[in-house]
């Protein structure tokens, strides 16, 4: 009913948060993993790190693995 989810960027140490229909699902510093219950909606993964612009993907649910985007300098 779970599902591990690893979350990495580059440069790595981001802040980045997984929401779903708007529900903040939970908060890692990157690179780590993130635990959230298995369910049909997308998630929207925001990462932030101070001097780079936000970073923002899509998951959706048909799929176990999304690709990750990269940070670039602000």
């Amino acid at each position: 009913t779970t599902q591990a989810i690893n979350v990495d960027s580059e440069p790595q140490q981001a802040d980045c948060t997984l929401t779903r229909d708007g529900a903040d699902l939970g908060t890692v510093k990157t690179p780590g993993p993130v635990t959230v219950k298995r369910h049909a909606s997308t998630i929207h993964v925001t990462c932030r790190k101070d001097g780079h612009e936000d970073a923002r993907v899509v998951m959706n649910s048909r799929y176990e693995t999304a690709s990750s985007g990269r940070m670039r300098s602000a």
